[in-house]
């Protein structure tokens, strides 16, 4: 789905809570950062452009805590509210020594990890049978074209 930058910027400002996004740096990489825009900019000056102008929103990074410029040209993806919640609670309620994020939880996983046969099951087997009842149901036409086709 396609919206414009206004709508964007609308729904950012609106908003007010942390949060999360994807977008293309100058040299061609991604960078995916936490921010919000709620925090008073009382240091200082002002800036020698507008923002609107140029389609950029001034945002306090979370991370690196200070004031960024986000383009809302490069922006590719928000990540605003259940992500965050579902990733928190899950990382309050089980843990592993293997995992990148480290926190003191309710449960600790000691298993090695693993990639067994039920997690092979999911996607070649489950999913698969998953699309083409959806497709009968709903009466996707070319699904399998769009599903397989190269990516441009």
């Amino acid at each position: 789905m396609k919206i414009s930058r206004a709508e964007v910027k609308d729904f950012i400002v609106s908003n007010k809570k942390i949060i999360g996004a994807k977008n293309v740096k100058q040299d061609g990489t991604l960078r995916s950062w936490s921010f919000r825009i709620d925090v008073d900019r009382t240091k200082g000056g002002t800036k020698p452009y507008n923002d609107d102008d140029f389609g950029y929103l001034t945002v306090w990074d979370m991370n690196k805590q200070g004031y960024r410029t986000l383009d809302l040209n490069t922006l590719i993806e928000l990540t605003i509210g259940f992500h965050a919640a579902n990733n928190l609670v899950a990382a309050l309620l089980v843990t592993a020594d293997w995992t990148v994020f480290q926190t003191e939880s309710i449960l600790i996983d000691i298993s090695e990890p693993s990639l067994g046969l039920s997690d092979w099951l999911a996607p070649f087997v489950v999913y698969p049978i998953l699309i083409t009842i959806l497709a009968r149901k709903y009466s996707w036409t070319n699904w399998k074209e769009k599903l397989f086709s190269r990516v441009r």
